[in-house]
């Protein structure tokens, strides 16, 4: 199977699950764990019978206490309600699980546990993840590969490890020096004030690099092994 094919199957409804940002709002407060969880076998053929051992199933999966699913989200800690998510997406077989911002409500103690689970049930279940984050110690310690969007438009894709070692477009390679050396780029708007051009590239209004053809739009251009980037400065070399 081409890693296309495999994208088309993943796709279908039925094999992608999603973890919301906020634990506490994605779970209804009136419902208990149990109930929580048994809503992701909602379109699932699984019978009335199997319900209850296909959650507790789940719940033993992801790490989560026999004794909560008789409780309500708000008796749990920010770490179970986490759980919880993941177990209610999980319940059902999936092929790919798509985390928003998985670990931004979660104290730093717990991100780490949270993201080992992740890691096992990746191992355990073949699962492909597809990660929505602006942490990138996530990402450098969770993803292969990586996607850099700026208000909603792909700048640059490639490896995880050449995305962020050898950054290509000015965005990220701002991005990546204010996120790992804590300092601001001077020759460029600071990250607060960034907003999108309406036309032509999207970056090109607090670009420092911009020039004549960025009123166009530029297009993704290889510039490596699996290493793409939006950028006319590439385009320019080639």
């Amino acid at each position: 199977m081409t890693v296309a094919e495999a994208l088309v199957e993943c796709l279908e409804r039925e094999n992608v699950g999603i973890v919301f940002q906020d634990p506490v709002r994605s779970l209804n407060p009136r419902s208990t764990v149990q109930d929580i969880i048994a809503e992701g076998l909602r379109t699932s053929h699984v019978t009335q019978a199997n319900v209850s051992s296909r959650i507790s199933e789940s719940a033993d999966l992801v790490g989560l206490r026999d004794s909560a699913l008789s409780q309500y989200p708000r008796e749990l800690s920010g770490g179970e309600r986490q759980r919880v998510s993941l177990a209610r997406a999980l319940v059902s077989p999936r092929k790919l699980l798509i985390l928003d911002e998985p670990t931004s409500s979660l104290d730093v103690s717990v991100q780490a546990q949270a993201l080992n689970t992740l890691k096992d049930l990746k191992t355990k279940l073949g699962l492909s993840y597809l990660f929505i984050t602006h942490d990138l110690r996530v990402i450098r310690f969770m993803t292969s590969n990586l996607g850099i969007l700026f208000f909603g438009k792909m700048v640059e894709a490639g490896t995880t490890n050449s995305v962020m070692i050898t950054p290509k477009h000015p965005y990220t390679r701002t991005l990546m020096k204010n996120a790992f050396l804590d300092v601001e780029d001077d020759s460029s708007i600071p990250m607060s004030e960034h907003q999108p051009a309406m036309s032509g590239c999207v970056y090109r209004q607090v670009c420092a690099e911009r020039f004549e053809k960025c009123i166009e739009e530029p297009e993704l251009i290889q510039v490596g092994n699996n290493h793409y980037v939006s950028c006319f400065l590439y385009e320019k070399r080639t």
